[in-house]
């Protein structure tokens, strides 16, 4: 007998789907995938100060430094966590990132002459 499929706002959602074995090995990932977007959005901020507001190198490095320093914490425990569960979210976007590296090689942009 087929479990149901069953369907919230916005996604679908199947029991085979599902890699993680408890509540934790949810949050592991998680907690993973958040830090690693915090810290792309560090490093994106510091390019906006300097090359968008215009604003002092000393001023980005400050500001890179105080926050980089911050998530660098949260994200070595992160990792700490990663054969816990954590590895669920990289999976995925390892096989998405990959894809998409071939997926750029195969159609070049073609060169504006």
């Amino acid at each position: 007998m087929n479990k149901p499929v069953f369907i919230f706002v916005g996604f679908d959602f199947h029991h085979s789907f599902n890699w993680f074995r408890d509540t934790k090995c949810l949050g592991n990932a998680s907690g993973l995938a958040v830090i690693t977007v915090m810290l792309v959005t560090t490093c994106l901020m510091s390019l906006v100060i300097v090359l968008c507001w215009h604003r002092s190198v000393f001023l980005e490095i400050c500001f890179v430094v105080f926050f980089g320093i911050i998530e660098a914490l949260y994200f070595s425990d992160s990792l700490n966590k990663f054969l816990e569960g954590a590895w669920g979210s990289y999976c995925p976007c390892t096989y998405l990132r990959g894809n998409h590296v071939c997926l750029a090689f195969w159609h070049p942009k073609k060169a504006r002459v």
